[in-house]
């Protein structure tokens, strides 16, 4: 079984101490276009669990634009098994059908 595992992603994060707001921004979109790209992976190689520990959005900070995006790349390949809104998720991704 495949596993795929990520952690303290801090989306949103402001990022104040080294960066500026431009480049606070830039980096943020930078790490939300590698979480698709990680959930794009896991549905290509046929990855069986994402584990996301430790915080995946920066607090109250998120944007719902960045909300969503999350959700609808992990709905897209995944059935939410377990959720607690303090430390992580866990997503068995679903079996593909196949074709007759």
């Amino acid at each position: 079984m495949k596993i795929l595992h990520c952690a303290d992603l801090h989306m949103d994060s402001p990022m104040e101490t080294h960066m500026t707001r431009e480049q606070a921004a830039k980096r943020n979109a930078e790490i939300l276009m590698s979480f698709q790209r990680m959930t794009e992976y896991a549905e290509k190689e046929k990855v069986r669990v994402v584990l996301i520990a430790g915080d995946l959005f920066d607090g109250e900070r998120v944007t719902r634009r960045t909300v969503e995006s999350v959700l609808l790349s992990l709905i897209h390949i995944s059935e939410p098994t377990r959720r607690t809104p303090i430390s992580y998720a866990v997503f068995c991704l679903k079996k593909k059908k196949k074709q007759t």
